[in-house]
């Protein structure tokens, strides 16, 4: 098992970890105890296209022999190992996954029954906000007093204009009396003396009688 530990962790170093997993839980499945021989690591990393020198370098080199050493620590020793909160959670067979309601009740098991209140006790109280920052409420009163003031504003203008449409009226009121004085005022128009044809008449007449 430390030789596929490190095979897998090699070929990681090389961007081929999953591929090398997955030759790895096959061979086990055929060849059993001699899954994991030299010869077929080897032949592994020439199938996988793997640098040969790279992955012994990698294979003998402290720092996979360390991380190996850490895992014994920990007593992670199979493969999957699952914990929760430092504990490790078992499955019912040896090299299975656990199930879902395993893993679960592991959470539940590793919860604190007071975990929601956790923190809330030692949580800062919130900042004050400065002098000069408003609240809501005045920020609100203030939006309300600057409406106010547009309606006033508006009410005054149309007042005024109102008042200018009264004025402009009143005006074409008297523009029109001093018109109609001033009509009433003339003098009016002197008739032509009227004609007395009554001597002409009498004359033509006289003329007419003396001429037959």
């Amino acid at each position: 098992a430390a030789g596929a530990s490190r095979a897998a962790l090699c070929a990681g170093e090389q961007g081929m970890f999953w591929e090398m997993h997955d030759a790895l839980f096959d061979w086990q499945t055929r060849y059993g105890n001699t899954a994991f021989s030299q010869n077929r690591l080897l032949t592994g990393v020439d199938r996988l296209g793997l640098s040969g020198s790279a992955f012994t370098d990698c294979f003998n080199s402290a720092e996979i022999s360390s991380t190996l050493d850490a895992a014994v620590r920990e007593e992670v020793s199979t493969t999957p190992t699952l914990r929760v909160n430092g504990v490790t959670v078992e499955a019912s067979q040896a090299g299975a996954i656990p199930s879902t309601a395993t893993i679960l009740q592991a959470i539940d098991d590793a919860t604190p029954d007071d975990w929601w209140t956790r923190g809330l006790e030692s949580d800062p109280a919130p900042a004050e906000a400065p002098a000069d920052e408003a609240t809501e409420s005045e920020i609100a009163a203030q939006e309300s007093s600057a409406a106010e003031d547009t309606v006033a504003v508006a009410e005054e203008d149309q007042s005024q204009a109102a008042s200018e449409a009264e004025a402009a009226a009143e005006a074409i009121d008297d523009q029109a009396a001093e018109t109609a004085d001033a009509r009433d005022a003339a003098p009016a128009p002197e008739s032509e003396p009227a004609t007395d044809s009554t001597g002409a008449d009498a004359a033509a007449a006289s003329a007419e009688d003396s001429g037959e």
